[in-house]
């Protein structure tokens, strides 16, 4: 990674932005200038202040945290160190998303010698055998090195008591035991962090309301969000078998070695609901294998465990080598979200514990008879590829089912349910919107993408656009997905290991953290041109004003070829401004940053004075700008 400034912005730079001065629209004026755009900042309030914890990012434990942990030299990589620093990175949700949905963290902690692998939940993983490596205690030696919270996805498909005491590992004080049994603070300290990590956000599994994401509960929807809200049985039919930390297909086959030990998925099964077979051959289960036969087809199964015990050739036959195990059985009890909440409140009450099922259906369900703190959307756009980036841009921006509003339709529905069941106002038992992913999957089966897409101004224009709707909708957390990937890639927050960089995303988010502390406010638009290039709207704004009176109004022009002009009309302002004018833009909307160059692009920085009320702007083509407004006294 080259070297870079702390903050890339360029005093004084010059633009192809323009802000008209004084001349234009002179002080008092009602004129809007040359331009019959205009955007409309009211006073009226909309949400909560924009959050501290916009520049978020989704960290996914695997592969030494995707290549992010130095594990020769026991460190962090110090060039994601220098950008997670350079960002202000305010959180990290750990151990990841799909990925992490069966981590044991009990496996991840303490000495490496002591570590047990892990099965990946699927998505990055497949079900696989993962190590412990990256840790809990290696995450949090990043997170705190860099300054930024830790937010914990904790597994639906784990003992409620492992979720309690993983609350009692990570926040109660040295000699508290509030779960009673293991002393966990303790062993914490043990493992090198006498101090309570004190993590507040936590949140129940993810994205299980997927298809590929279902585990022992139900394909049928309606009765998996019933089995995650509150527990349940599952039957299941014909599942193949697994092994220790595999859930692949292929751990399901014989090996045709004497003793094997294989195991039901989904454990603990019912007592006596199984059936396992051999080839496609019921087998029978005995309580003692070893009193058995050579050529008895029996098994021995331990419900708790879902562990399957087979004979060794001549106490009890050998499934032959390749034959695939298969068994049906009842899966559960299991508990559900009620009782995970329960018991790690009363760990910590003062935590913040999340549903993952981020639908309006879950808040019908639970009412306010069964609480929950929080709801954790995950938010992606799935534009069609193809093409170039022009193509593909034209074609995602003017689709009104793709684009970031349409996205944004989840938190209105989420919206509108809340506000059924627990009134418009926000506090006291309505739960927050923690939005623990965002970003863009494309749409499967379409593709490829032009080099860089994934972090081109294309992409951040779309970003920009979903940022602003998330403030709109007073979103307290907001996760990029994802902090980094596990090889070279202009995607992710920092690209991808070894070469993490500066990318476009993470100068966007950058750009959005100045709104922080500051209160949205309606922003409306009218006479704005379509772009030159496309059937959608050239200009997006959203806008905010702090105690101060300052006004932030972010401009998003995502006409690929003309600068776009328009008129702030800032309904709060009166005399003389100063206007500071920050730009993120890049030469056209393919250009994406590299580690060789970092500064492609960047966010340039301009000064001048304006009325306070109108202020005039030409917004540079493929561009985000913000600009802030502060009345002089």
């Amino acid at each position: 990674m080259i070297s870079h400034p702390a903050r890339c912005l360029i005093a004084g730079a010059l633009a192809v932005g323009t802000l008209s001065a004084l001349t234009t629209s002179a002080i008092g004026s009602t004129s809007y200038g040359d331009t019959g755009a205009v955007i409309e900042v009211s006073q009226e309030k909309i949400a909560a202040p924009v959050t501290g914890l916009l520049a978020g990012g989704n960290h996914r434990w695997p592969a030494n945290g995707l290549g992010m942990w130095d594990a020769a030299n026991d460190r962090p990589s110090p060039d994601l160190v220098e950008l997670s620093e350079r960002l202000e990175l305010s959180t990290t949700r750990y151990p990841g998303g799909t990925v992490a949905n069966l981590f044991r963290w009990k496996r991840a902690i303490g000495p490496q010698s002591q570590r047990q692998c892990q099965t990946g939940g699927g998505f990055v993983g497949n079900q696989e055998p993962l190590d412990s490596v990256y840790g809990v205690e290696e995450h949090f030696r990043y997170a705190e090195q860099v300054g930024a919270q830790t937010q914990i996805m904790t597994s639906s498909v784990q003992p409620v008591q492992d979720a309690a005491d993983f609350v009692e590992y990570l926040n109660a004080p040295v000699g508290a035991n509030p779960g009673g049994g293991t002393a966990w603070a303790a062993v914490r300290a043990a493992n090198g962090h006498p101090a309570p990590y004190g993590v507040k956000l936590w949140e129940v599994g993810n994205e299980l309301y997927l298809g590929n994401q279902v585990y022992w509960r139900a394909q049928d929807l309606a009765t998996r969000v019933r089995q995650y809200a509150f527990g349940g049985t599952e039957r299941k039919t014909a599942e193949p078998v697994g092994l220790e930390c595999d859930n692949r297909e292929s751990a399901s086959f014989s090996k045709g070695t004497p003793g094997q030990l294989v195991k039901v998925r989904w454990a603990p099964a019912v007592p006596g609901s199984q059936t396992v077979y051999v080839a496609g051959q019921a087998w029978r289960q005995v309580s003692d294998v070893s009193r058995a036969g050579p050529d008895e087809r029996v098994y021995q199964f331990d419900p708790a465990s879902g562990q399957i015990r087979f004979g060794d050739g001549t106490h009890g036959a050998i499934p032959p080598q390749g034959s695939q195990i298969r068994a049906d059985y009842v899966s559960g009890p299991h508990p559900g979200f009620v009782d995970y909440y329960r018991a790690m409140k009363a760990v910590d009450p003062s935590i913040s514990v999340c549903t993952a099922w981020e639908k309006p259906e879950w808040v019908e369900l639970m009412g306010t008879e069964h609480p929950y703190d929080c709801i954790a959307p995950h938010l992606y756009g799935h534009p069609k590829l193809g093409g170039t980036t022009a193509e593909i841009q034209d074609r995602w921006f003017a689709d009104p089912t793709r684009d970031a509003h349409a996205v944004m339709a989840e938190l209105r529905d989420l919206d509108a349910a809340l506000d059924t069941t627990f009134g418009q106002r926000t506090g006291g038992r309505r739960p927050f919107v923690a939005v623990t992913e965002w970003g863009v999957i494309a749409e499967a089966g379409t593709g490829p993408a032009p080099a860089g897409w994934g972090n081109s101004v294309s992409w951040t224009l779309n970003a920009a656009d979903m940022l602003g709707e998330m403030i709109e909708h007073g979103v307290t957390v907001m996760d990029s997905s994802n902090l980094n990937g596990g090889a070279p890639t202009p995607g992710e927050l920092f690209g991808g290991a070894p070469d993490f960089h500066w990318t476009g995303r993470a100068n966007l988010i950058k750009l959005y953290t100045e709104l922080i502390g500051s209160t949205p406010v309606e922003v409306e638009t009218e006479g704005i041109p379509s772009a030159g290039t496309g059937d959608y709207q050239a200009l997006t704004a959203y806008g905010t004003r702090d105690a101060a009176g300052v006004t932030r109004v972010v401009v998003v022009n995502r006409d690929r070829e003309k600068a776009q002009s328009a008129t702030v009309l800032n309904e709060a302002g009166s005399g003389v401004a100063d206007v500071r004018v920050l730009t993120h833009n890049g030469p056209d909307v393919a250009s994406f940053n590299t580690p060789a160059d970092e500064s492609v692009i960047r966010t340039t920085e301009t000064h001048t004075v304006a009325t306070a009320r109108y202020v005039p702007y030409t917004f540079e083509p493929h561009s985000v700008t913000l600009l802030e407004i502060r009345p002089r006294q």
